[in-house]
């Protein structure tokens, strides 16, 4: 936005502070209702992180109107259809596509029961990240049974073979057929490939029979190819997918499709991009990791994926939806 424009908006109050107006009034309400579950955040402390004049607040605050974040509620449902839509649902329609598309009740419940039986769920990464936290309520909200939940080294057997002189790895539960791999966040990829790919590499050497599918509440489609081409997975599939429309300041933008000023596209990516250069070192770029430009948190964690100036707390910036950044060392 020139500075003669920004100069005419201003002299425009009325066109001004009705635009903000709305917007605070639509903020006020996803706090009260949406983000009641945060602690020790006011969109007033944050939007005090914009020093350059009342139109850099509005344009904040525009974002900020935009974001999308999942709380306890939004979370538990996910995971619901997670488990109905991405694994129960498409085994169901296997068994009554291989027994003559049968509507028997008790059979379909008897076959589905079986195969559940031979299926381990595992989340995706250390033990204290969040795909791996997700699993007790996944298990909680489904109703599932413990057993159905191991450690990944659980499903082989190490022993040291002295003819071979080295250690050989074996399958350990023959009644197991079928593993999936559960997350919060694909985001380019590059961290499920690291955790997932040499695992289901030893899983399909042992058992080719084996299933392996990667199932996640929200992913890029970019990052859900990326590891469908990098991994020998089966089948990944996502609750909610974003696609380049998400992508906050990409041409293809559901976020500036139909704006009019005071509201500015370029403005905003130029003020993103100024105070995100001095904050990002945690995304890597000042747009957010891989330049993902995305608006979205959920109540355990912000993705570095997100526009740093909603999570990072560097140099004294109060964010709205903190990041707890992960500390390898």
């Amino acid at each position: 936005m020139d500075i003669s424009l920004q100069k005419k908006i201003m002299m425009d109050d009325s066109l001004f502070f009705n635009v903000y107006s709305k917007l605070e009034h639509k903020v006020i309400a996803f706090r009260k209702d949406i983000w009641s579950d945060l602690r020790d955040t006011e969109y007033r402390s944050w939007l005090d992180n914009f020093k350059d004049g009342d139109i850099e607040r509005l344009n904040a605050l525009y974002l900020l109107s935009k974001f999308v974040y999942f709380g306890h509620l939004e979370i538990n449902t996910m995971l619901q259809s997670m488990y109905r839509d991405l694994y129960k649902y498409p085994i169901v329609a296997k068994i009554r596509e291989h027994n003559n598309n049968t509507l028997n009740d008790k059979f379909i419940k008897k076959e589905f029961h079986a195969h559940l039986m031979s299926t381990r769920f595992f989340g995706v990464g250390e033990p204290s990240e969040s795909g791996v936290h997700l699993l007790y309520y996944f298990r909680q909200q489904n109703n599932l049974p413990e057993s159905l939940f191991i450690n990944t080294h659980e499903l082989f057997t190490y022993k040291y073979q002295d003819s071979v002189k080295q250690e050989v790895i074996t399958w350990s539960d023959p009644t197991i057929n079928h593993v999936v791999f559960i997350d919060d966040f694909c985001g380019g990829g590059t961290q499920a490939i690291r955790y997932i790919k040499k695992t289901i590499e030893i899983i399909k050497d042992l058992n080719s029979n084996c299933e392996v599918d990667y199932f996640v509440l929200v992913a890029n489609e970019a990052g859900l190819d990326n590891v469908r081409e990098n991994t020998q997975i089966d089948k990944l599939d996502a609750v909610f997918i974003l696609d380049e429309s998400f992508k906050c300041f990409s041409e293809k933008s559901r976020y500036y499709a139909n704006v009019d000023d005071p509201i500015n596209k370029e403005f905003t990516k130029g003020m993103c991009e100024k105070y995100g250069k001095e904050r990002s070192k945690d995304a890597g770029s000042a747009m957010g990791y891989s330049d993902n430009q995305l608006l979205l948190s959920f109540f355990h964690n912000t993705p570095n994926n997100t526009l740093p100036i909603f999570w990072t707390d560097a140099k004294g910036w109060y964010p709205m939806f903190k990041r707890e950044i992960k500390r390898y060392k």
